[in-house]
């Protein structure tokens, strides 16, 4: 039997003849037949379904993922509002000593918070009384404001918020911007 020519391709050339089953054995199944022949693919052992271990059952969902934090309970984002050049100075000083923004800040409150006291009275608004209540009287701005985003540990949150606080600044924001200029000086 000659083998045809494929049209497009003239000097390739393939069998079309179709593969020859194999004839059944006398005293044999089709499935037999079917089994021995060398190009029928055999089928797959069946895989037995994974069983729950004795350590967890179904009942009892698995444990959550750990977070890589090195064994910190995680982190706390901090926002505060910080003028233009404050924060220019802030993430030059980060770029300057290859620093992420937090660890700056955290080295500033950490190398500041004792001798806060001039820098915060600085921040004070105005206190003005004003009838029934006292309000306070923001100086202007001396340029744009932006609030700054930040991810600290959350142990480290909590002490700039005891910290802030037992300074007797009038909120984090004041407390943060003090520590900034002095640390900076700006």
């Amino acid at each position: 039997m000659s083998e045809p020519t494929v049209k497009k391709f003239p000097n390739i050339k393939r069998s079309l003849a179709p593969k020859p089953r194999p004839e059944p054995q006398p005293g044999t199944t089709q499935d037999e037949t079917i089994a021995a022949s060398p190009q029928t693919p055999r089928p797959l052992a069946a895989v037995p379904s994974p069983q729950p271990t004795a350590a967890r059952t179904k009942e009892e969902p698995s444990p959550p993922p750990r977070r890589a934090t090195g064994g910190r309970q995680g982190s706390k984002t901090l926002s505060f509002l910080i003028p233009d050049d404050l924060r220019a100075a802030y993430k030059a000083r980060a770029t300057r000593d290859r620093q992420s923004l937090p660890n700056v800040l955290l080295d500033a409150i950490e190398a500041t918070h004792h001798d806060l006291a001039a820098e915060l009275d600085a921040e004070a608004p105005e206190r003005q009384p004003a009838g029934l209540f006292e309000r306070p009287q923001h100086r202007e701005a001396a340029g744009n404001h932006s609030t700054m985003v930040i991810r600290v540990p959350a142990q480290a949150a909590e002490m700039i918020d005891e910290l802030w606080q037992h300074a007797e600044a009038g909120n984090r924001s004041q407390f943060i911007r003090a520590a900034l200029r002095k640390y900076l000086a700006v």
